[in-house]
């Protein structure tokens, strides 16, 4: 192989010039190896892509997951506040309902106590004015008033109806007035209760220690009131009765 270099230089002409060969690369081989590896990027962006999109969406899903998780408890723990606010509001009205009926209890109570209170004092007051000989009577009637109610022929009557200090139970009773009159010169009588029931229901009366009545009647239009009587009755019996004159 040398020897055969030699023979070649020799036979080169002196002084001729050296020439090199140089390799002409074709410009579509050149093109084609751009195509390659710009498809090669391609394909790599491509494939990198879907990773990340496949990633994305599996994180998606997680995440559509995990909110629907959350929902459910959110709505499971509404749901429950919702439970224990209704019991507790139930609760809280049956406090206040209880506690008003216990205020209202109490006021009751006080009032009754206040009334009973008053009674008694009124009851004391009332037979220290009775006369010593009448306060054993088993009823009795007192202070029998009848005056004008504000029109001419329109009166109210106002009396006491008390029963002895020996006097045990209840006494019950119907009152009776006979109111007397003159009308254009002529007598006039007025028996009250007439037949009507709902006046004879008004003129019961029940009571065990003392009673007060309070009571309206009215006269035809010019007559002239002379006289009033009260009478107790116990069936069809007379207990007691009290007249007035104006």
């Amino acid at each position: 192989m040398f020897e055969a270099l030699r023979r070649r230089q020799r036979s080169r002409a002196p002084g001729a010039p050296l020439v090199t060969v140089q390799r002409q690369v074709s410009l579509w081989v050149r093109i084609g190896f751009v195509l390659l590896v710009a498809g090669l990027g391609a394909a790599l962006a491509i494939t990198v892509w879907q990773l990340r999109a496949g990633d994305l969406a599996n994180r998606n899903a997680e995440l559509e997951l995990e909110t629907a998780e959350l929902r459910a408890a959110s709505a499971t723990l509404r749901s429950e506040y919702e439970r224990v606010s209704a019991i507790a509001n139930a609760a809280d009205a049956k406090i206040t309902v209880e506690r008003t009926a216990a205020e209202q209890l109490a006021e009751q109570v006080k009032n009754t106590e206040a009334e009973n209170a008053r009674l008694r004092a009124d009851l004391a007051y009332l037979e220290s004015l009775l006369p010593a000989s009448g306060r054993d009577q088993p009823v009795a009637i007192r202070r029998l008033r009848v005056e004008s109610d504000g029109a001419p022929n329109r009166f109210r009557y106002q009396a006491l109806l008390t029963r002895g200090t020996t006097s045990k139970g209840e006494f019950s009773g119907t009152l009776a007035l006979t109111v007397r009159a003159t009308l254009a010169g002529k007598p006039l009588t007025i028996e009250i209760p007439t037949g009507a029931v709902d006046q004879r229901e008004a003129m019961k009366v029940s009571f065990t220690r003392y009673q007060r009545i309070d009571g309206r009647f009215e006269l035809p239009t010019g007559a002239v009131l002379r006289n009033v009587q009260m009478r107790l009755l116990e069936g069809k019996e007379v207990r007691a009765q009290q007249n007035f004159a104006p």
